[in-house]
């Protein structure tokens, strides 16, 4: 019985940390919008609610979709799924982003899995842009 109180206590004070920082974090920049990293086809379609960010890519080989939250002004903590469209084996990488500006990101990954085509534990990083060009000529 103790052991489940001190257990509580525990979970109660982390849950309270975590919002109260999360009370002091107000992003920088609003990610809404398509981006591209200029290698990929297709742009990522971002979605920024809060501190919540969604990102949606889908192109011939791969739908993907990333569910992250702001950790400081800056930078993104989240997790990255990769489906392959041909046979739906579905990797998973963390992914951490840091915002440089309105219009620039960097994506640093790493691979959580080794359940498709690529290994647990390789990590590369990408430079992102912001295609505004794309975003203006929309008709909506």
């Amino acid at each position: 019985m103790r052991a489940s109180i001190i257990s509580l206590t525990a979970a109660f004070l982390w849950i309270a940390a975590h919002s109260s920082m999360a009370a002091d974090i107000s992003p920088t920049f609003d990610t809404s919008g398509i981006w591209s990293n200029g290698r990929d086809p297709g742009g990522y379609d971002y979605f920024q609610n809060g501190l919540d960010v969604k990102i949606l890519n889908v192109n011939r080989g791969f739908a993907s979709f990333y569910s992250g939250t702001y950790v400081s002004n800056t930078a993104i903590e989240g997790v990255w799924q990769r489906k392959n469209r041909s046979n739906g084996c579905i990797t998973r990488m963390k992914m951490d982003i840091v915002v440089k500006s309105a219009d620039e990101q960097t994506w640093k990954w790493t691979v959580l899995d080794s359940n498709c085509d690529l290994q647990k534990g390789k990590s590369g990083e990408d430079a992102v842009k912001r295609l505004k060009s794309v975003e203006y000529n929309l008709w909506y």
